[in-house]
């Protein structure tokens, strides 16, 4: 059996992008994060006080994350502005 050698190079090159990645927009992952919790807490809060089927809060969980997200604008890479 020969061995692929470029496998990890890929691997490597791929974690590099992503930490690249993550990098140039560690404010922006760091405001869809507490977003998200926001936005969790906000239902958990109010489910709890108010009731309400589990449905519609997984619902409106799921629908708000989604909203949230075609509503920001996208990452950059590194080095775009």
């Amino acid at each position: 059996m020969t061995e692929d050698r470029s496998t990890p190079r890929r691997v490597h090159s791929l974690l590099a992008t992503a930490r690249a990645v993550i990098e140039a927009n560690r404010r922006h992952l760091l405001a869809d994060a507490a977003a998200v919790v926001a936005w969790a807490a906000i239902l958990v809060l109010a489910f709890g006080a108010l009731g309400g089927p589990r449905w519609l809060f997984y619902s409106l969980l799921v629908g708000g994350i989604v909203t949230y997200t075609l509503a920001r604008e996208p990452l950059t890479g590194p080095g775009e502005e």
